[in-house]
């Protein structure tokens, strides 16, 4: 049975993602139709070959590779609102990049068996699509918590599955646990906030950032799970930890095995990892040194959720095939997001292409444009003009296409 994701959603945000994969499998024919005949063909007859009876309005073979690369880059960024259009065709224009410059003054393209590549990626998108992976249910919920995908933000129900670059937050008084096909587990407790950074592989596990409130990772297997925090990331493996964030500070207590602690300075390690051991608790507040206890406090014992200290049975099975609808819950404004917006930098970027089309709304626009210095990688969505100025500058000062012998060498 299919499992929801991002296509699984009856939704503007999985029609557009529907739409983009068909319009990636419509470039790919289109590219096998250019070069399925082996040529050495020259940039003018290049130009002029004509496209494919489905692909109307494509101009030349540059365009429709562009074209392509772009869709294809926004499905695995699960980010519809990277498109094709006058705006980006003219950027592609000015970015042609030589791949080989073995001689003076030619452009050359050697696709040496490409189509066979593209003939292998076709099929096996066409049986296992972009958006029909899941990295995690939630089984057990109490109480309320949101979903946050892309710019959509769905009511969380059990069941509910979860992808690279979800958002979950949890309301006051409310828990929620998710669950992995390998028995991992990642339990949140009330008023959390946290992101599936990337999702477990086989050579590593999830990696998850903390921006507030506490989580318990129960890690069966031997792939290191990171759990990230702004001054603080956790590396388990075959271990409990239970990690917590707030005012005063990250706190870290192992509850089994054992963990390598990197401590960040504005997003950079400061030195060695500590090795935190089994039944040790970890504390340290922003920009001074830590501690380590042989046993937690009596007040972080006292303040962990229930479900915490309690050992709860899997539900994994029961959810694993099922096909949960998600509910859209109101969008967000800049408000309810702008402690994401201002984290630390390797999570803001990643926010970037989900949420451009955000600076569309007025408010948001407004909101982001007087919070700028707090996240400067929004400045080229927000004022595109100044960079296409300099991108046509530059351009202009190099030598013309036209007038270089631009050739494509195709691979019989």
């Amino acid at each position: 049975m299919k499992k929801s994701g991002y296509m699984g959603h009856a939704d503007s945000g999985g029609l557009e993602m529907q739409l983009m994969v068909m319009a990636i499998k419509l470039d790919l024919l289109s590219i096998l139709c250019i070069h399925s005949k082996s040529a050495l063909i020259s940039a003018p007859s290049a130009d002029r070959m004509p496209a494919p009876f489905f692909c109307k309005g494509v101009r030349n073979v540059n365009e429709i590779t562009s074209r392509f690369i772009l869709r294809l880059s926004g499905a695995l960024l699960r980010c519809p609102s990277l498109v094709w259009n006058d705006q980006t065709a003219r950027r592609a224009a000015l970015h042609r990049i030589p791949l080989d410059l073995s001689k003076s003054g030619s452009y050359f393209v050697h696709v040496p068996k490409l189509r066979y590549v593209f003939y292998l990626w076709f099929v096996l998108t066409a049986i296992f699509p972009l958006s029909a992976m899941s990295s995690g249910i939630v089984t057990l919920l109490e109480g309320k918590a949101l979903l946050t995908r892309g710019v959509n933000r769905y009511v969380v129900v059990e069941g509910t599955h979860l992808e690279k670059g979800d958002i979950l937050d949890v309301a006051d008084n409310a828990f929620a646990e998710v669950e992995f096909d390998a028995g991992d587990r990642i339990a949140a407790g009330p008023q959390t906030r946290m992101m599936l950074v990337s999702a477990a592989s086989k050579s590593s596990g999830n990696e998850w950032f903390l921006l507030q409130g506490q989580l318990k990772a129960n890690v069966r297997g031997s792939e290191f799970h990171r759990l990230i925090s702004p001054i603080v990331t956790v590396s388990v493996a075959e271990a409990t930890a239970v990690l917590q964030l707030d005012n005063a500070g990250t706190a870290l207590f192992m509850e089994r095995g054992e963990a390598k602690v990197e401590e960040l300075s504005r997003g950079k390690a400061t030195g060695k990892p500590l090795q935190i051991k089994s039944g040790e608790f970890y504390s340290r507040k922003e920009e001074q040194r830590s501690a380590v206890a042989p046993r937690p406090p009596a007040t972080f014992v006292s303040g962990l959720p229930r479900p915490f200290l309690d050992s709860l049975p899997s539900r994994f099975d029961k959810f694993k095939d099922r096909n949960v609808e998600l509910k859209k819950a109101p969008d967000f404004s800049y408000a309810d997001m702008e402690a994401w917006l201002k984290s630390p930098a390797q999570i803001r970027k990643t926010l970037v292409p989900r949420w451009q089309t955000k600076a569309r709304d007025p408010a948001f626009r407004k909101a982001l444009i007087a919070n700028l210095k707090d996240h400067p990688e929004w400045n080229r969505v927000l004022f595109p003009e100044k960079y296409n100025a300099a991108a046509k500058a530059k351009a202009g000062a190099a030598p013309s296409i036209k007038q270089q012998d631009y050739r494509y060498e195709v691979d019989r």
